[in-house]
């Protein structure tokens, strides 16, 4: 592994040298670039004429954006002029050779200000780019992050920027839960497109999907307007990645990581592929070809010699071993974008970029108990252990836009992921199924993939008033794959021995391929209107999605032949000489089919949806949004046979509903920089796929047994918001909102004693939800001159939730069916809501060196990850506080060097039950090192 790391970096450092060269040929002249938006409503203005005092000019495109090319060194006037509004001219432009100097405009109209402007570039610069003038300027409540925050922070994707964002928290490194609400609450699109999840059970994107390099702006709608899909009622978060660069350039990034609990320290692993460390299975891992797809492996197939033929085929390592020293974490990436001018107001523009990272973790000390409804001082299962988990992620992202003219462009954008966990785990402890102690091992190796492909154009028209249009049409497509999953199971003899138990996951293999295809299109237009107040807009449109599921599941076990009795010898082999060639015959083991009937499935859902909204301006102060949305869904899940059966179908879902979803957004100008908002509308959540599929699975031995559930209903939520909001300056805002929602029918998981502790989904009656927002964003300039350069950026959140459970509750038990069963009635907060959240950030920016430092602090509370059912305890993941550092330091000739340090105050994980503690593990504090170099800046 060191020598492939070694030849990484060296290949990518040689690279980076190599491109200097070009480095000094883009560097002579210098450019200019921005946006220009409309001052009041902060939408972009296109055709509008940029030049300078040289004569240079250009005219805006759709977003806005103007890019004057090949200036020399020096200063400069810039003019804009557009027909209805005032000139405006912002002097003193600084242009340096080789950098791109950022200039955005804002517009008054004509009828506010009847003669020109003239502003100082100081006054101007950065106005509108901060993303504080576009939430200002919205319809609906909103949250931005931009590009130049991220790159502050040691946040390496997506999930670990929106942290930093009022409101929200991240579970498992992956999910949003915004104001305390779980993740089937949020919804995310990528460039305005849904997304199909490569995590089954799940309904959003694992964030840590997308680098943080990709993106341009994070922005979570935690209001809600009818051109927007319906089903969140947390918030939207929408992901824009980056598109037109405003120059040629090209980067290249590299990076190191050390973990106080992984990194140089012993864990587990095994022998896996030649591919691994790239994230990718060679086919080692992948069931042997004598394994047939549609016949079960049972003696009604096969002939018994064939079965030990079979069986026989099954290689590779069945536990974990020993590793010394750990490798360090590392990370690479690679950008490269341009900008053609190509006449006539004509452009082409692209941005590319790979990313490729491998990281090991280790879960040390891990504790995994359960705990029975009599109470925690006696666990059924007390397990003490160790994880070791490699991933390896691979990412691309290409976008391209042509412009045919100011007025009409089309884009184009795809995005690719893959991510791989390689899982080596060792449990040891007491399990009252066999009254002792057991050992538990499993190899678990888990893929996950991602394509997003989007085609989208945007026109203005005309002859239509000025009517703009905007198409859209995308596939996106998620896999995972899990290959041979290896669990064995030992029991601890009377001599003190752990031998071979002859259990229900003991020598078990599990094999899961699942894809999602998803298809989606879209229509918007947007009609100015004049109604003699300020702009208004008439909006209306539709969308289509549909997504397609198809599951390949199999379960095998090792068992001993019908009739043999191991002898000691053999059950106390370590799991990789247990189920080798010698040991499979008639007086040893023997491969059995284990595949249950519910495991293989096909699921579909289809949406779609018109909606019409007017967004006007009654007074020169008072702003109304509003419409309505209506959505049709219809889910199915089908449980299947993959091979024929004279038995009766296992019962699926087939869901279908139609609603309207209004909305009601108003926004009422205190003074020119202060807002007050309120907003009503209805939203919903729909149950996942997997929900509703009667697929189980257990996480280990004597564990939970995690059930679908395919009597579940989508959530109605009625939500109300208000919000108070200062901008005292273009980079300052103060603000405070408070919040309401109710659920009809909210969606819960739910823990339930049977012969073993089900986990499952189903609908509560109803439930509240309700809270406060603070936030303050400012610069520190104003306590004294040596603080100028430090921003605060701290916001608070505080929930409150009540969840009226009801009396029953209507489930799927595996081998039972569906059925009603009594539950404790009785009022809790809702699963995964925190009661309050904190974010602290400080930063330092010296603009004339470079350097920057900051200083980041996170914190949640006590949230629900599991409800209790009858006199089962809830499951409550306890609060933790996270503190980050970031340093940043040019080095010369386009070099920088960037030193972060994550979770300085610890970061153990603890879950309770009924005041015990049931689940425990240290993730470790973590450094990093990191090193890019750019030719245009």
């Amino acid at each position: 592994m060191y020598s492939k790391l070694r030849s990484l970096f060296t290949g990518l450092l040689g690279l980076a040298a190599l491109c200097g060269l070009p480095n000094q040929v883009l560097a002579q002249n210098g450019t200019i670039s921005g946006r220009v938006v409309d001052a009041q409503s902060a939408q972009p203005l296109s055709t509008a004429q940029v030049f300078v005092t040289d004569g240079a000019g250009t005219l805006t495109n759709l977003d806005g954006q103007y890019i004057l090319r090949n200036l020399a060194p020096g200063s400069y006037d810039l003019q804009v002029q557009l027909i209805g509004y005032s000139t405006k001219v912002i002097t003193e432009v600084v242009v340096v050779a080789g950098a791109v100097t950022t200039v955005d405009v804002t517009m008054s109209s004509s009828a506010i200000d009847l003669e020109g402007i003239t502003v100082s570039a100081a006054a101007e610069q950065g106005s509108t780019t901060s993303l504080l003038l576009d939430r200002a300027r919205s319809a609906v409540v909103q949250d931005a992050i931009g590009a130049d925050q991220i790159a502050r922070s040691p946040d390496g994707d997506a999930a670990e920027v929106l942290k930093r964002v009022p409101g929200l928290s991240v579970v498992g490194g992956k999910f949003a839960y915004v104001r305390g609400l779980g993740e089937r609450y949020s919804s995310t699109t990528l460039n305005g497109a849904p997304l199909a999840s490569p995590v089954p059970d799940k309904k959003v994107i694992p964030l840590d999907l997308f680098p943080s390099g990709f993106l341009e702006s994070i922005v979570t709608a935690k209001s809600y307007s009818p051109d927007q899909p319906g089903d969140y009622a947390g918030g939207l978060v929408q992901l824009k990645t980056k598109s037109f660069p405003s120059q040629r350039s090209l980067s290249i990034s590299v990076s190191g990581g050390w973990n106080s609990v992984a990194t140089f320290q012993d864990g587990l692993g095994y022998a896996g592929g030649s591919r691994d460390f790239w994230g990718f299975d060679d086919g080692t891992r992948g069931l042997p070809s004598q394994i047939p797809r549609d016949r079960p492996l049972n003696s009604s197939a096969f002939a018994q010699a064939d079965l030990f033929d079979v069986s026989r085929t099954i290689t590779g390592d069945w536990g974990p071993t020993e590793e010394s020293a750990l490798p360090p974490n590392t990370s690479v990436g690679i950008s490269y974008g341009d900008d053609i001018d190509l006449g006539s107001d004509r452009r082409f523009g692209f941005i590319s970029s790979v990313n490729f990272s491998n990281a090991v973790a280790r879960q040390e000390d891990l504790i995994e108990r359960v705990f029975s409804a009599t109470g925690v001082a006696d666990p059924e299962v007390d397990y003490l252990g160790q994880v070791t988990t490699r991933s390896a992620t691979v990412g691309g992202m290409l976008n391209a836009a042509f412009q045919f003219s100011p007025t009409h462009q089309v884009r184009m954008s795809s995005v690719y992921n893959h991510s791989a966990d390689d899982i080596a785990r060792e449990l040891i402890g007491f399990n009252l199924d066999s009254n002792t102690n057991q050992l538990n091992t499993r190899l678990q190796y888990l893929a996950q993939s991602l394509l997003n492909l989007q085609l989208n154009g945007e026109h203005q028209l005309p002859f239509a008033g000025g009517t703009s249009l905007e198409w859209r049409g995308g596939y996106s497509r998620a896999g995972r794959y899990e290959p041979n999953t290896r669990e064995v199971l030992y029991r601890q003899a009377e001599n003190g021995m752990y031998v071979f138990d002859n259990f229900i996951q003991s020598g078990s293999l599990f094999h899961q391929d699942m894809v999602d295809n998803a298809l989606s299109a879209g229509i918007d237009f947007d009609v100015p209107l004049d109604l003699g107040v300020g702009s208004s807009q008439l909006s209306f449109g539709g969308s289509f999605s549909t997504r397609d599921r198809d599951t390949y599941t199999r379960r095998f076990r090792y068992m001993p032949a019908p009739g043999a009795i191991l002898s000691d010898e053999v059950r106390q082999r370590s799991p990789n000489d247990l189920f080798v060639p010698e040991n499979i015959g008639p007086a040893g083991f023997i491969l059995a089919e284990a595949t249950f009937r519910p495991d293989n499935y096909d699921a579909s859902e289809t949406i779609g949806a018109g909606y019409i909204m007017l967004d006007v301006a009654l007074t020169e102060r008072l702003r109304l949004s509003g419409g309505a949305r209506l959505e049709t869904t219809d889910q199915s899940t089908a449980p299947r046979d993959f091979y024929e059966t004279d038995a009766e179908p296992l019962p699926g879902a087939d869901q279908s509903q139609r609603d309207w979803l209004p909305a009601l957004n108003v926004t009422y100008s205190l003074s020119e920089r202060t807002n007050l908002r309120a907003s009503a509308s209805r939203t919903l959540a729909r149950p996942e796929l997997r929900e509703l599929a009667p697929f189980s699975f257990a996480d280990y031995a004597g564990g939970f047994l995690i059930s679908g559930n395919p009597q579940v209903s989508r959530s109605l939520i009625d939500n109300f918001d208000v919000r108070w909001e200062w901008f005292p300056t273009p980079n300052t805002v103060i603000a405070a909102s408070g919040f309401y929602k109710q659920f009809d029918d909210p969606i819960e998981v739910l823990v339930l004693p049977s012969s073993e502790l089900i986990k499952s989904w189903v609908n509560a009656d109803g439930a509240t939800n309700y809270g406060a927002e603070f936030e303050l964003r400012t610069g520190l300039g104003f306590l004294a001159a040596a603080a100028r350069d430090i921003t605060l950026n701290a916001n608070l959140t505080l929930v409150e939730s009540e969840v009226q459970t009801g009396a029953t509750a209507d489930i799927y038990i595996p081998g039972t069916g569906p059925l009603s069963i009594a539950v404790v009635d009785r009022s809790r907060a809702l699963q995964g809501q925190s009661p309050y959240v904190v974010n602290v950030g400080l930063t330092w920016f010296q603009p004339t060196t470079g350097w920057s430092a900051s200083l980041l602090y996170n914190r949640f509370g006590d949230r629900i990850d599991a409800v209790g059912g009858q006199a089962t305890p809830d499951i409550f993941e306890q609060g933790r506080d996270q503190l980050d550092v970031v340093f940043e330091a040019p080095l010369g000739s386009g070099w920088k060097a960037k030193l972060s340090g994550s979770r300085l105050l610890g970061n153990v994980i603890n879950f309770t039950q009924g005041g015990g503690l049931l689940r425990s593990w240290d993730q470790g504090r973590a450094v990093s090192l990191g090193f890019s170099w750019g030719s245009a800046r």
